[in-house]
């Protein structure tokens, strides 16, 4: 309890963060050095979580705040397909294949 009563002193937020069956998770919480704060986490689970937040002891406005994760991409939906990997190249000719990443999903952040 000390430690969340020396975060508000210092005028951080304090964050908290549920999944869906109300497991709490890890959050880092950054300063920007500009009076903002980068929170971050790691969602093991598809579905949604909970994070509260608070400042000087009381809930921000609209807290808490539903976040929505979604399935990640599906490797196994990439094709790849053309003339270089479906028959032999020949020497100093020029060639492609394509990747097809249409029905894949999102996509990783980098």
């Amino acid at each position: 309890m000390a430690h969340t009563k020396w975060m508000f002193m210092t005028g951080e937020p304090l964050v908290t963060l549920v999944d869906e069956k109300g497991v709490p998770v890890k959050v880092t919480t950054l300063d920007n050095k500009d009076k903002t704060f980068r929170v971050e986490f790691v969602a093991t689970t598809v579905g949604f979580y909970t994070a509260s937040v608070f400042f000087a002891n009381q809930p921000v406005p609209n807290s808490p705040f539903k976040i929505t994760v979604e399935p990640s991409s599906d490797a196994n939906k990439v094709r790849v397909y053309g003339p270089a990997v479906e028959k032999p190249v020949s020497r100093h000719q020029t060639t492609y294949f394509i990747v097809d990443c249409k029905d894949s999903g999102p996509g990783a952040s980098s």
